[in-house]
């Protein structure tokens, strides 16, 4: 009877480190990664990814700023770091018949921010709250998003998710 006994509270205790370990394990494997992501224009097809290679912001309707060709050395929760091109539409003599002026750039993006309830982001999805454009080879006209600050000595714009949503440099919480 002592026998059975034992063999029965150890069949219990195993069982339940392996129920425990079993329930442990498909929490940790159902929990939804986090990705981090620059706060941009995204909607339909375009969803949020760490490292893009190209992203429209600010003016989403018209598609007026954007950066190109980026080459990051750093993406993650303590913010991004990289290099590409920034563009915008010069609307002269009218948006349509303008032209695009580029600059190379040094991006940077900080303070991740859960995305807004209302989002309907992936699950998991963290926005920069900051994003820095600086201009190593040149400084784009007002219109392009005129410098309002000096990043590693350059000449830089901060846009940001923070202040007056009609501020030339705000940017709204992104939306999927």
């Amino acid at each position: 009877m002592a026998t059975a006994l034992r063999r029965s509270t150890t069949l219990l205790i195993t069982g339940g480190i392996l129920y425990s370990a079993t329930a442990f394990g498909a929490a940790v494997a159902g929990a939804e990664p986090t990705v981090y992501a620059l706060p941009a224009c995204y909607g339909g097809a375009t969803l949020p990814v760490e490292r893009p290679s190209q992203a429209l912001f600010q003016t989403c309707a018209d598609g007026s700023k954007e950066l190109t060709d980026i080459t990051w050395t750093r993406f993650g929760p303590d913010g991004a770091e990289g290099t590409g091109t920034y563009s915008y539409q010069v609307c002269e003599p009218s948006c349509v018949a303008g032209h695009r002026d580029s600059f190379p750039a040094v991006i940077h993006a900080d303070e991740p921010q859960p995305q807004a309830p209302d989002a309907s982001c992936p699950a998991g999805t963290m926005f920069f709250g900051n994003l820095v454009i600086a201009y190593p080879h040149g400084v784009p006209a007002a219109d392009g998003g005129a410098p309002n600050m000096r990043f590693r000595g350059m000449p830089a714009t901060l846009y940001s998710t923070e202040g007056t949503p009609d501020s030339p440099t705000s940017l709204a919480p992104p939306r999927c």
